[in-house]
C-alpha cells in the first residue's frame, strides 16, 4: 500500500519536473544546451580560496555518476525493457534545464559568509517553511540517497564473490573520513582527478563488451526504438509502466531537480554576477548527457552480453550489470575490477552528498554561529556511521526509503523555481 502510494507520487513529482523543463527550455528558447562549449574556458581568478569551474563540474558529476546510475539502469531494462532505457535518456537531457535554472539562481541569490559563498535551494526558496523542509530532506538524502543507497547497492556484488560487507565498508567509512578530515577544497581537487579516469575505464569496458558482441548492437537499437511504444495508453498497460520507470530512473541517476549543482557551484569564488550565473549554469547542463552516455552505454552492455536471454535476466539491481560484464568479457577478473569502478563512483556520490548535506546545517545554524563547527564535526561522524547499514538493509525498502526523499526534495525545488524565480529568469 505504501510503496504503490510513493510510486505514484514519484510518477506525479516526474511529469511535474517534465512539464517545468518544457516551460523553462521554451522560455530561455533552449540556449542552455549550449553550456559544452564554457568547460573549456579558463578562469583568471588564481585566488588560493577560489575553486575552478571545472573541479566544480567534476565534484557534481562525481555525485551524479554513483551506483544509481548502474544499478537504476538495471532496474529500469528489468521492470521497462530497452525501450525504459530510450525514455530514460531524454527524460534526461529534457530536464537538464532544471539544473541551468537551479544554478543560475543559487549563484544571483548567495551570500558571502566567512570568507566563502554560501547558496542553493535553502537560500533561494522565498517561503521559510519550505526553506526549513528543503533544508532537512536534503539531510535525509544525504543519509539515505547518498549513502545508504550506495552501500547498499554494492553489497548485492560484494556478498556474491564472498567478501563480507563489513570490509568494504570499513573502507569506506576510512576514506571517506579522510576526505572530510581536510576541506571541500581537497574535495574537489580529488574529484577532478578521479572521476574522468574512473568514467573512463567503466566506458572502455562497457565498450569491450559492446564490440565483442557487435552482431547484438542493432537488436539492442531495434529493441530501444520498438520498445519505446508497446501500448496505445500513456497513463496504463506497459507502455505507461515503461514511462514511470525512466521518469523515476532518470531523475534519481543524474539528481536532476535536488538542487545540488546550486550548492556546489555556488561555492566559486569569483564575484557574483549575471555573467558568472549564466555561465555556472551551463556548466552545470553538461552532466546530465554525461551520465546519459553512462547509462546508454550500460543498458547496451547488459543486452548485447545475452544476459536478457539467460536464466541471469532476473538478478536483482547491480548484480545483474556484474553478470552481464562476466558473460560479456569472459573474464575472472572483471567482477573486481567493476567492483573497484563502483567503489569509486560510491565514494565521490558519498562525498557530494555529504557535503551538501553540510551545506544545509550551515544553513540551520545560521543564527547560531558559535555551534556551526560542532555541528558540522557531528553531521560528518553521524554520516560516517550510517555507511555499514545500507550494506544489511533490503534492497526495495532502500529504493522506496530513497525516491519519498526525492519526491519531497524535487517538490520543494520545482515550487520555488516556479513560483518565485520564473520572471527573472
Amino acid at each position: 500500500m505504501l510503496h504503490n502510494l510513493i510510486n505514484n507520487l514519484l510518477n506525479i513529482t516526474s511529469i511535474l519536473a517534465i512539464f517545468f523543463a518544457f516551460y523553462f527550455s521554451f522560455k530561455l528558447k533552449f540556449s542552455h544546451i549550449l553550456g559544452i562549449k564554457e568547460l573549456f574556458k579558463k578562469k583568471h581568478n588564481t585566488n588560493e580560496a577560489s575553486i575552478m569551474s571545472f573541479p566544480i563540474f567534476a565534484s557534481i558529476l562525481g555525485g551524479n555518476l554513483g551506483t544509481g546510475n548502474i544499478a537504476g539502469t538495471a532496474i529500469a531494462l528489468s521492470m521497462g525493457g530497452m525501450g525504459s532505457l530510450s525514455w530514460m535518456i531524454i527524460i534526461c537531457m529534457m530536464t537538464s534545464v532544471i539544473r541551468y535554472i537551479s544554478t543560475f539562481i543559487g549563484i544571483k541569490t548567495r551570500i558571502h559568509k566567512d570568507n566563502s559563498y554560501h547558496g542553493g535551494p535553502m537560500y533561494y526558496i522565498k517561503s521559510p517553511q519550505l526553506k526549513i523542509i528543503y533544508s532537512i530532506s536534503l539531510i535525509l538524502g544525504a543519509i539515505t540517497i547518498g549513502n545508504i543507497t550506495q552501500s547498499n547497492s554494492l553489497s548485492l556484488p560484494i556478498l556474491s564473490m564472498g567478501i563480507s560487507p563489513i570490509l568494504y565498508s570499513g573502507a569506506m567509512m576510512i576514506f571517506v573520513y579522510f576526505v572530510l578530515n581536510g576541506n571541500i577544497k581537497r574535495f574537489v581537487n580529488l574529484s577532478s582527478k578521479m572521476v574522468p579516469w574512473m568514467s573512463f575505464v567503466y566506458l572502455l569496458m562497457c565498450f569491450i563488451v559492446i564490440i565483442k558482441n557487435y552482431h547484438m548492437i542493432i537488436p539492442a537499437i531495434d529493441a530501444c526504438i520498438s520498445g519505446m511504444f508497446t501500448n496505445n495508453s500513456l497513463l496504463g498497460g506497459t507502455f505507461g509502466n515503461i514511462i514511470n520507470v525512466a521518469m523515476s530512473r532518470a531523475i534519481f541517476a543524474t539528481d536532476t531537480g535536488l538542487g545540488l549543482e546550486s550548492i556546489m557551484h555556488s561555492k566559486v569564488s569569483h564575484k557574483t554576477s549575471n555573467k558568472l550565473a549564466r555561465q555556472q549554469g551551463l556548466i552545470s547542463v553538461i552532466s546530465p548527457f554525461i551520465v546519459s552516455l553512462i547509462c546508454l552505454v550500460t543498458g547496451f552492455t547488459i543486452y548485447t552480453s545475452g544476459i536478457f536471454h539467460s536464466p541471469f535476466k532476473n538478478l536483482e539491481s547491480t548484480n545483474l550489470c556484474f553478470k552481464a560484464f562476466e558473460i560479456g568479457l569472459n573474464w575472472n577478473l572483471a567482477s573486481y575490477l567493476l567492483t573497484a569502478i563502483l567503489l569509486l563512483f560510491a565514494f565521490t556520490t558519498m562525498l557530494t552528498w555529504v557535503f551538501c548535506g553540510e551545506a544545509s546545517i550551515v544553513y540551520l545554524m545560521r543564527n547560531n554561529s558559535k555551534f556551526i563547527n560542532f555541528a558540522k564535526k557531528l553531521w560528518h561522524v553521524i554520516f560516517i556511521l550510517f555507511i555499514p547499514l545500507g550494506a544489511f538493509m533490503d534492497v526495495q525498502t532502500v529504493w522506496y526509503v530513497a525516491d519519498f526523499i526525492v519526491i519531497i526534495m524535487l517538490l520543494s525545488n520545482l515550487i520555488s523555481l516556479y513560483f518565485d524565480h520564473r520572471k527573472s529568469i
